[in-house]
């Protein structure tokens, strides 16, 4: 990055009427960021070269709500500084390959740079960028292109070959595409990173655009410290806990040939404030008005497809690359057999397991909700049509991923899937709740499988979601849900449950008797997934001013048993 910052701010245009002339880098050249986990470092490098206003107390805010410095950079939040908004991997090297084809038509003589990850290659729209530059640059539809990949062999959950499949193939295919391929041994040698791509950019222009030119870079994701470079991940979220002293030595490392942290006043007062305010952690009210303790939902998810495994039913993960942060980790480690990754392909991943479901496995999909969603609807769709449903497991659900930034934020998940037939999506609000429905989703499952027809086997004769073998969809969050809302609670797919701990009452919304209704009450909740945290704080409230309000869990967001619910209001 600092190599084509270089280059793109500092760069002459060869204007023969007079070679002074320097227009704004920008007019010069699109920049287009496709490996978005290092915007942080594009953040700082543009501080650092005075660029977009940003100071070092801006690039304190980096993913807060308030700032424009999101975690995967947008460009309506910050359209002075990104052109292009990054975060699902793989969608910036087809963008940048627009915008190489807008300069062509309208005349400018722009160069494109992309920056993209190998494992950002294995998304399905940046392989078919991988064959359309090069082939729409033959035809001289495009502007001079420089596409730059970061090769580490890592992605977020660990080692691309070892958990999926080797990237090397793809790279070699380069050459036979099209492409003109650079090789940096050493892709933290400053000097030798330069050159290279100063080399990439004379040649891209030397062909006006018929030959795109593809830089593959070696380098270590984590480079900096020993631990993070050790780290199997690359120390992606690396981890230090809140108020961990260990930040000093981290940052001294960082900072051993440029004189430590006293050589730094801000940062040493940046970090001095972190010890401290990690030191003066304050318990959130929330959780004062449960008794059970906080864990995260994905411990109920492995837990449920762990049991089912063990009675021998066909379960089969079907992953791509979140698996550490969906809870289906522990399910890996414990049948090692019974999964395969794709790598980074969400889409392929939904198609894949709708084949193994046609041949009589339970497959079990996981991504964050956002990627699923946008990138899965399809084929979502498509197991539909085919009779082959499947399991989903999509995390960090709604703005529970905000610091990322909008391409993160899930926030039409329920509308953007509610309308597909056969699609039961499920939104949980403790780890008992989604143990006890995916188990039961696993069981239907594998009835409907076993005798290849719908099965009723639940209590009211197949009237709610519990009587065909439907697509189930497990929405879940990302920080610490609790173990349950309430003891002994009757968990039944496609049945709300209600909550009555503070009303001490013995309602049972599956009992048909009058005699059961609580008519003392004013009111009626009706919530689901982390929203129940919220209503019941809200119920406390109420209560304490004499307003009794009765409070209806419904996870069912998009099937709600309407009987149950109207009996209740």
């Amino acid at each position: 990055m600092s190599s084509i910052h270089g280059i793109m701010f500092n760069y002459k245009v060869n204007n023969k009427a007079d070679r002074s002339i320097n227009r704004e880098w920008y007019e010069k050249f699109n920049f287009v960021n496709d490996a978005g986990h290092t915007e942080n470092g594009i953040y700082a490098l543009r501080a650092n070269l005075g660029y977009n206003e940003m100071t070092f107390e801006s690039l304190k805010e980096f993913r807060s709500i308030r700032s424009p410095l999101t975690g995967h950079a947008e460009a309506r939040l910050n359209p002075q500084g990104v052109l292009m908004s990054n975060g699902p991997l793989g969608s910036g090297l087809p963008q940048a390959q627009g915008l190489s084809i807008a300069d062509k038509i309208i005349g400018n003589d722009r160069i494109t740079f992309c920056v993209i990850s190998d494992a950002g290659l294995m998304e399905g729209e940046a392989k078919e960028s991988l064959a359309v530059i090069p082939g729409l640059a033959k035809k001289n539809r495009l502007n001079p292109f420089v596409m730059v990949i970061s090769f580490n062999n890592k992605k977020l959950s660990g080692i691309i070959d070892n958990d999926a499949y080797s990237i090397v193939p793809t790279l070699d295919s380069l050459k036979t595409l099209g492409w003109k391929l650079l090789y940096i041994e050493d892709g933290h040698n400053l000097q030798e990173t330069y050159l290279q791509i100063e080399k990439a950019v004379e040649l891209s222009k030397k062909k006006g655009g018929l030959l795109p030119v593809a830089i593959i870079a070696k380098t270590i994701k984590g480079y900096g410290t020993k631990k993070t470079a050790a780290d199997i991940t690359g120390a992606h979220a690396f981890p230090l806990k809140r108020g961990d002293k260990n930040l000093v030595e981290f940052v001294e490392e960082i900072l051993v040939n440029s004189g430590g942290l006293s050589s730094y006043p801000e940062l040493k007062k940046m970090v001095e404030d972190v010890l401290a305010e990690g030191a003066s952690v304050v318990t959130p009210p929330l959780t004062t008005y449960f008794t059970s303790s906080f864990v995260k939902l994905q411990k109920g998810i492995s837990s449920a497809i762990i049991k089912a495994a063990e009675e021998s039913l066909p379960v089969y993960s079907v992953c791509a690359d979140l698996q550490n942060s969906t809870g289906m980790k522990e399910f890996h480690q414990k049948f090692p057999n019974n999964f395969i990754e794709v790598g980074v392909a969400e889409a392929n991943m939904i198609s894949t397991a709708a084949g193994l479901s046609r041949s009589g496995f339970i497959p079990i999909v996981d991504t964050f909700t956002q990627f699923g969603v946008s990138k899965g609807k399809l084929p979502i769709i498509m197991s539909q049509l085919s009779l082959a449903p499947i399991i989903a497991v999509f995390s960090h659900a709604g703005l529970q991923d905000a610091g990322d930034g909008a391409s993160h934020q899930a926030t039409t998940y329920i509308a953007a899937l509610s309308g597909i037939p056969n699609v039961d999506l499920v939104c949980c609000s403790c780890v008992k709740e989604v143990e006890a429905f995916m188990y039961q989703a696993i069981k239907r499952f594998a009835l409907v499988q076993q005798n290849n027809k719908p099965q009723n086997i639940n209590k009211d004769n197949g009237k709610h979601i519990d009587n065909t073998n439907n697509t189930v969809i497990f929405f879940i969050g990302r920080e610490d849900f609790p173990l349950y809302h309430q003891e002994n609670v009757d968990y039944v797919l496609g049945y709300p449950y209600e909550i009555n701990n503070l009303m001490n009452t013995n309602v049972n919304p599956n009992n048909n008797s009058k005699e059961n209704a609580d008519l003392s009450a004013d009111l009626l909740i009706v919530a689901t997934g982390p929203m129940v945290g919220e209503a019941l704080c809200a119920q406390k409230i109420l209560l304490s001013k004499n307003i009794k309000a009765r409070l209806i869990n419904n996870p069912f967001v998009n099937h709600p048993n309407v009987e149950i619910i109207a009996k209740a209001l």
